[in-house]
């Protein structure tokens, strides 16, 4: 079964940045996506899920690549019941041509029946582990889990993944309907806050796209910081060194 394509499109704002998630497996043409740039400053593509790339991947990119949007990211759903190489190598494949617009592969990790989980904590912990070296090693960019404090202490009873020695960015699922990074997560995990915030599902329309909104809340970013944010980003936000 193939899984929805994601887009995550920042709108840059003072302070803080909103971006808002475009959860669809149809195909967006070029015209649309140059008619999301009224709202939005770059764009992260995301998609595939149980180890399958979405049918509709590489068109996207083709039209994203052709479009005024920036940058492209990928998100996947894994499957604990295939080889970790076997399900995010053909994904990254079709990223490839598009790589120097690629900073993000979030993987992710929640707790529902489709993702078949281990009930074996070290067993879930050691395939994130895998999941995460394998895809800096591969495709040589950030890596991050989308996921809330309840689905990681049910896979990996809270682990603080002490075998990956980078950062891994978290994007936190919260639904609190808080358009504000501040006191609304608690640490777990890794971490102490989230990069990433999904505060509501309530969906809104543009260019004949729908939207969910989240927030991004690293760094604190505004719009005079965001085109070195990679580096930036590099100095201020990771907790170790990478590979």
């Amino acid at each position: 079964m193939f899984s929805y394509i994601f887009i995550l499109l920042i709108q840059i704002q003072i302070a803080f940045l909103y971006h808002l998630t475009i959860d669809t497996s149809n195909k967006i043409d070029e015209t649309q996506f140059n008619c999301l740039t009224n709202y939005t400053n770059s764009t992260i593509i995301i998609g595939g899920g149980n180890g399958k790339v979405d049918p509709n991947l590489a068109y996207n990119l083709d039209q994203i690549n052709s479009s005024e949007m920036m940058f492209i990211g990928i998100y996947i759903t894994p499957s604990i019941n295939l080889p970790v190489l076997d399900q995010i190598k053909p994904i990254l494949d079709v990223l490839m041509p598009y790589s120097s617009l690629l900073p993000f592969v979030f993987y992710n990790v929640t707790f529902d029946s489709q993702n078949n989980w281990s009930q074996n904590f070290s067993e879930n912990i050691q395939f994130i582990t895998t999941l995460l070296d394998d895809t800096w090693a591969y495709a040589n960019t950030f890596v991050g889990i989308y996921t809330d404090k309840i689905s990681w202490t049910k896979i990996t009873n809270n682990s603080a993944l002490p075998d990956f020695d980078s950062y891994v960015f978290l994007w936190e699922r919260i639904y609190s309907g808080s358009q504000n990074c501040s006191n609304t997560s608690t640490p777990f995990g890794p971490w102490n806050d989230p990069d990433f915030l999904r505060y509501s599902i309530s969906p809104s329309q543009e260019c004949n796209v729908v939207f969910n909104q989240d927030l991004w809340c690293s760094l604190g970013l505004d719009s005079s910081d965001f085109h070195p944010f990679f580096e930036n980003i590099k100095l201020a936000k990771l907790k170790k060194k990478f590979h």
